[in-house]
C-alpha cells in the first residue's frame, strides 16, 4: 500500500509462526535463567546432603567406633571398609555440590553478546555436570553405607572371650560361695591369700 509518499508493507503472520515466535522467545528466556536456576538446585542439594551426612555422623558416634569389632572375617574387613568409602564419596559428593553451586567469574576479552552466551552456557554445562556427578557420588555413598550396615546386621558375630576372675578365699560350697559367685560367662580362678 502506498499513498502520500508513505510506503507501508503488509506482512502476512499465521497463527502457527505466532505460536513458534511465542515458543522461541520463552526458550531464550529460560536459556537466560538456566544458570541461576541450576545453582539453585545445587545449593538446595548441597543443603540436604550436608545435613543427611551430619544425620548419620551423628548415628556413628552414638553407635560408638567399636561396632565392627563385634563381627569377624571378611564381613569386618567389607564392612570397615565400605564404611570408609561411603565417607569418602559423601564428602566428595558435598563438594561438587558446593562447587556446583558457586559463582564463577571468567574474564571476556571482548564483551559482547556472543562471548557472554558462550560464557554463560559453559557455566550451565559445567554446573550440571558437578550436580550430577554430586548426586551420582551420593547414590554410591548410600550403596557403600547399606553395604556396610548389611554387614553389621548380618556378618557373623564374634563371641566374646569369658572373663577372668580372681577370687580371694574361694568357698566351694555354702552361702558366701554363692554371694560371691562371678557371672557364669567367667572363669574363676581361685587364689589363696
Amino acid at each position: 500500500m502506498s499513498g502520500d509518499g508513505i510506503s507501508v508493507d503488509v506482512i502476512e503472520v499465521r497463527a502457527g509462526e505466532a505460536f513458534d515466535l511465542a515458543w522461541a522467545k520463552r526458550a531464550e528466556q529460560l536459556q537466560l535463567e538456566a544458570l541461576p536456576t541450576v545453582r539453585g538446585s545445587a545449593e538446595r542439594w548441597a543443603a540436604a546432603l550436608t545435613g543427611l551426612l551430619g544425620a548419620v555422623a551423628i548415628a556413628s558416634v552414638l553407635g560408638g567406633p567399636g561396632k565392627f569389632d563385634t563381627i569377624s572375617g571378611s564381613a569386618q574387613s567389607l564392612g570397615k571398609a565400605a564404611l570408609y568409602l561411603a565417607a569418602v564419596l559423601a564428602l566428595l559428593a558435598v563438594g561438587f555440590a558446593l562447587r556446583a553451586a558457586q559463582v564463577t567469574s571468567k574474564r571476556l576479552l571482548v564483551p559482547s553478546a556472543g562471548s557472554f552466551r558462550e560464557a554463560s552456557e559453559e557455566a550451565v554445562a559445567s554446573a550440571v555436570a558437578g550436580l550430577t556427578l554430586s548426586r551420582w557420588l551420593a547414590a554410591l555413598a548410600i550403596v557403600a553405607t547399606l553395604i556396610a550396615g548389611g554387614c553389621l546386621w548380618w556378618g557373623e558375630q564374634e563371641k566374646p572371650a569369658p572373663r577372668q576372675v580372681e577370687v580371694r578365699g574361694c568357698f566351694t560350697h555354702g552361702t558366701q560361695a554363692r554371694q560371691r559367685r562371678p557371672p557364669a560367662d567367667s572363669i574363676v580362678r581361685c587364689v589363696d591369700p
